[in-house]
């Protein structure tokens, strides 16, 4: 188990960035300390490395299909539903 600041070495990314991950369910995490207390975070190897490897931008060629702004549609290796449902909000 690593803390925030080992998780924020070992991913190249800021510790209040390791935060925010785990604060909005990004990155899965346990809380260790007393009970009624927050504790301290400590967040598992293969969760983090799962957690990069999800934000992983394949380099397949970029196919030139114009997207509502007028720039090139930039390819997906792959979709994660759970953070397009996320990130999707109806208005």
């Amino acid at each position: 188990m690593l803390t925030v600041k080992q998780a924020a070495t070992h991913a190249g990314v800021s510790e209040s960035l390791i935060y925010v991950w785990c604060g909005d369910g990004t990155l899965p995490h346990v809380r260790m300390g007393r009970k009624g207390k927050r504790g301290t975070i400590r967040i598992a190897v293969d969760d983090l490395n799962g957690v990069i490897a999800a934000f992983k931008v394949c380099s397949a060629p970029v196919v030139s299909v114009p997207a509502a702004s007028g720039s090139p549609a930039l390819p997906f290796c792959e979709l994660n539903p759970q953070r397009l449902a996320k990130a999707w909000k109806p208005r």
